[in-house]
């Protein structure tokens, strides 16, 4: 007796196991609103929280769906993405349920699709691969945006736009006087900066293709006090009378002695104000950097980063996902070159 029960305790421990919350991904996802110049896929980002390799076998699907996996193995503490394209076959709202089945489940989890068709999508929609993402430079579409006030809907002129792809600028601080914009980029993704005084900066990762080459951007405005240098504001009521005076602060400058700059504005990163530096850019490389537009934003500070080296620092690149590993062996800040490339790679 002693012996069974021992059994299907064992039995029961073993079952928690399998059971247990091994992945963290989201089990329900809103496309949103569907039509023939709307992103017609999303990605699902899938973490293995266990410490074992885990892997996606398949989704059951029809043929309104297209399936890609930026990786089917999901190493521990690490993040894969599904990138699930969607075609709808008619208007309307639309909820659909799909079985997706991994190494660490007997049985499938489901997965919760949702949103609403405007119309009809295209037979064969582009989806892009991912390891398409970014090898398409050598193609070119006639990229155009809008900006507006997003509370009046107004167009808006004299603002800054900054087109970044794989860490590098593409198009940056350009000042556009008129309402849209419009250049000739190279297929792919990019991250977009769109900056206006009075309003707050617009940032957003955006795939351009033949099909995606239109945006319009809705700035929001920034609520400013209307305070100025030396004014006082009075606020009377019945009972007392309060002054509030505002002023202006003067830069701080620093005394001039052992040959330091004292210039307020200056910016100069010179071997006599600052010592040698020995710099190791730590940086996570894991899949789930490569979205959000986080990637992008890495490569292009970093690109920022090298070109204030001098030949007296010494740079070292250090990647991590799961594990650790040496990207960049320590060089010179003058060998920008080749640290720029690393960057890129």
């Amino acid at each position: 007796m002693v012996k069974k029960v021992s059994q299907l305790i064992i039995l029961f421990c073993f079952t928690l196991k399998i059971d247990a919350q091994l992945i963290s991904w989201d089990k329900k996802v809103d496309f949103g609103i569907l039509n023939n110049k709307s992103q017609n896929f999303i990605d699902l980002p899938v973490t293995n929280t266990s410490s074992e390799n885990i892997f996606i076998f398949r989704l059951d699907v029809d043929r309104r769906f297209k399936v890609q996996f930026s990786d089917k193995k999901i190493k521990p503490d690490s993040t894969e993405f599904i990138r699930i394209a969607f075609e709808p076959k008619k208007t309307g709202y639309f909820k659909v349920k799909i079985p997706i089945h991994f190494s660490c489940y007997k049985a499938p989890k489901t997965l919760e699709l949702s949103g609403y068709a405007e119309e009809v999508i295209a037979i064969n929609n582009p989806c892009p691969s991912f390891r398409e993402l970014n090898s398409s430079s050598n193609l070119t579409v006639e990229f155009n945006c809008k900006v507006k006030d997003k509370k009046t809907n107004e167009s808006i002129s004299n603002y800054s736009v900054t087109l970044i792809k794989d860490g590098l600028p593409v198009v940056q601080n350009v000042n556009q006087k008129k309402d849209s914009f419009n250049a000739k980029i190279p297929l792919g993704l990019y991250y977009i900066i769109i900056e206006k005084e009075g309003y707050e900066t617009f940032e957003k990762l955006y795939y351009v293709n033949r099909r995606n080459n239109n945006l319009t951007i809705p700035l929001i405005p920034i609520k400013t006090n209307t305070f100025t240098e030396n004014s006082i504001i009075t606020i009377a009521d019945s009972a007392s009378t309060i002054e509030i005076t505002t002023k202006k602060t003067k830069p701080l400058l620093i005394d001039s002695s052992k040959n330091i700059i004292t210039t307020s504005n200056t910016k100069e990163f010179n071997e006599i104000n600052y010592e040698p530096n020995n710099i190791v850019f730590l940086l996570d490389i894991s899949t789930s950097m490569k979205y959000n537009g986080k990637l992008e934003l890495l490569k292009s500070s970093m690109q920022e980063l090298t070109k204030i080296l001098r030949p007296i620092d010494k740079v070292t690149i250090i990647g991590y996902s799961s594990r650790a590993s040496v990207l960049l062996n320590t060089i010179s800040g003058n060998e920008k070159d080749s640290i720029a490339q690393k960057i890129i790679a």
